[in-house]
């Protein structure tokens, strides 16, 4: 990406709500976003569902509480997304 380009980030929390992701594509648009960092996403079966045809979303478990949609590849943005287990003590 160039010194003089900008990329947008946006963050939205769509409570859980399937309206919500389906204007994502619409807000996304309006604000010229890059990326959308999207706090608890609707879900089926452990991903996300509707988001915009074209984006990339990482997001992990079997209900998601976030995601990460990379929208616009025109800046070359690139994704390397490395999973940590994390191990908690029994109480």
């Amino acid at each position: 990406m160039a010194a003089s380009q900008q990329m947008r980030i946006g963050q939205l929390n769509c409570a859980r709500s399937l309206e919500v992701m389906a204007e994502l594509r619409t807000v996304a648009e309006d604000l010229a976003l890059a990326i959308l960092c999207v706090q608890e996403p609707y879900s089926l079966g452990g991903r996300p569902v509707g988001l915009p045809v074209r984006s990339r979303c990482v997001s992990s478990g079997p209900n998601p509480m976030a995601a990460i949609l990379v929208l616009d590849d025109k800046g070359g943005i690139t994704m390397d997304v490395k999973r940590r287990d994390v191990k908690r003590d029994k109480k």
